[in-house]
């Protein structure tokens, strides 16, 4: 259910910063994701500090960039080539990355696992997760185009950039803003017994 048919008063709602307080008890899917990584990584706009759970921490961070690809497409179900696409255009990740990425979350999210083969050709994909801070990508091949390092810190960076960039297309552009509000009707908000603090 929305709140309001102004997309300006949904986009500050949907996006409100994760300490933010609120009194309803309804609150959008990306505060309530972004609440609960708080819950994982520390404050979002803190240093890195000791991961509680890493694969649930990842899970979480690929789950919010599925809820992005919703919310900029438009489409209530994604399918791996459409969250590719948002990783390319708004997150500007190189498409080999992309892929690997979207194959990351398949592992972690069918099965808990840090392998997996994808449908389309195959191939198979390892996956190491990494938690320290002086990585310098996200994930970066090791050895060769099938194994993985996956960064937690250069992750959640990545995602609360591509927080960041989508909202500001979102804002400018008339033809996403009705892809968002589409998105936000389909998905609904989450209702909460006692009110988020």
């Amino acid at each position: 259910m929305l709140f309001s048919n102004d997309v300006q008063t949904e986009i500050a709602r949907v996006f409100s910063h994760p300490s933010d307080r609120f009194y309803e008890n309804q609150v959008s899917l990306m505060y309530l994701l972004r609440r609960d990584l708080q819950n994982q990584y520390g404050q979002e706009d803190g240093p890195p500090v000791k991961v509680k759970s890493p694969l649930l921490t990842c899970l979480g961070i690929m789950v919010g960039f599925e809820l992005l690809t919703k919310l900029w497409s438009g489409e209530h179900e994604t399918c791996s080539a459409l969250i590719e696409n948002f990783l390319n255009k708004v997150a500007q990740l190189q498409n080999h990355k992309s892929v690997a990425l979207v194959q990351f979350r398949h592992a972690i999210a069918h099965g808990y696992r840090l392998g997996i083969k994808r449908k389309k050709d195959k191939k198979f994909y390892s996956f190491v997760v990494d938690d320290t801070s002086d990585c310098h990508e996200c994930i970066q091949e090791v050895v060769d185009s099938q194994n993985f390092l996956v960064n937690i810190w250069k992750l959640k960076k990545l995602f609360l950039y591509s927080i960041k960039e989508y909202k500001r297309l979102l804002e400018a552009d008339f033809d996403l803003q009705k892809k968002f509000m589409v998105c936000l009707a389909n998905l609904g908000d989450v209702q909460i017994t006692n009110p988020v603090e």
